[in-house]
């Protein structure tokens, strides 16, 4: 690995438009509610490293990995940054010259509400790239040690919040920001699955802490079904949407009102709030939503929700509460 980082695009041209604001938690009784505090910074912490986007390359399990990370022109080195992972679906690759994801819309939202943003990219198998996300799917390899060698690499150039690592991904992407729900909840304050569902089984999942979840899905997804991996004929098993949502808020143990916070067209989105360390868990249901990212184009076009606006809205609202 590279101590300084490469260079993509130099400094970005956007003005930050929104800082994300920091939230404080109500939280169970191994925890408390604190303002980002010293101790909660990582090492990165006035590197020098600036706003820009780097191409990145760090060996996990012996094998080369490639990332491509965002620093927002708002980026502090000393005030301690959100930090979002994307992993992209079935098939995807982000390449910093011929498909930059710095053009994408969560690049546009991660600019405006100042958060790092990572596209991290999976290692081929299954016929394409793609993520060990459990199961008998795309293994041989360990992406949950690769999630956390990222965070780690990105811990130590940046000044990043401990409390406020996310993760999030489309379809095979969201399936892997499930099991990292499962089995990096030390690490992960969240994640937000679009058109994903855990392929561990409930009994599998066993996260040490307490995550917030979001799932964004259309309820015609012929790719992942609403109804699991038996609706689809697929051999691969993966929890239906609803039972996702039920295991979610038991591990959680959510207990306050729902309430819907969007509604339009075929979209609604309903909080479940309440829950340990202030978790809640969220399902935005798209009536008639096919496999897509709302908000992107060539997806529904009957819905305004937009799925990176409901990425931000999430991660700047949400923190891991810091542990005695």
């Amino acid at each position: 690995m590279n101590d300084r980082w490469r260079t993509v695009c130099g400094l970005l041209l956007a003005a930050c438009v929104a800082a994300g604001s920091s939230v404080g938690c109500v939280v169970d009784d191994d925890s408390e509610d604190v303002e980002t505090t010293a101790e909660a910074l990582t090492t990165g912490c006035n590197s020098g490293v600036g706003p820009g986007v780097y191409d990145q390359w760090i060996t996990s399990n012996g094998v080369p990995r490639e990332y491509i990370v965002q620093v927002p022109s708002g980026y502090s080195q000393t005030a301690g940054s959100r930090l979002v992972l994307y992993f992209h679906g079935f098939g995807g690759h982000w390449d910093p010259t011929t498909n930059p994801p710095q053009n994408s819309q969560l690049a546009t939202v991660a600019e405006q509400n100042n958060f790092v943003v990572v596209w991290v990219n999976g290692l081929a198998g299954q016929g394409a790239t793609c993520w060990g996300s459990g199961g008998t799917w795309c293994t041989g390899r360990d992406d949950v040690k690769f999630a956390r060698d990222v965070v780690a690499d990105v811990n130590a150039h940046l000044c990043i919040d401990q409390r406020k690592v996310f993760a999030t991904g489309f379809s095979n992407g969201g399936m892997m920001s499930h099991r990292l729900a499962c089995e990096a909840s030390d690490l992960f304050a969240g994640i937000v699955s679009i058109a994903g569902a855990p392929m561990l089984t409930p009994a599998q999942c066993k996260p040490t802490y307490p995550v917030s979840v979001v799932e964004i899905h259309g309820d015609k997804d012929f790719g992942v079904c609403w109804n699991g991996n038996t609706a689809c004929g697929d051999p691969n098993y993966y929890n239906s949407v609803d039972g996702t949502q039920s295991f979610w808020k038991s591990r959680n143990r959510t207990n306050g009102t729902p309430v819907q916070d969007f509604s339009n067209g075929g979209a609604t989105c309903t909080r479940y709030p309440g829950g340990l360390s202030n978790t809640d868990v969220q399902l935005c249901k798209i009536v008639g939503g096919t496999h897509c990212t709302p908000g992107d184009g060539g997806c529904d076009t009957f819905t305004t929700l937009n799925a990176h606006t409901r990425i931000a809205s999430f991660v700047t609202s949400h923190s891991k509460p810091r542990r005695r």
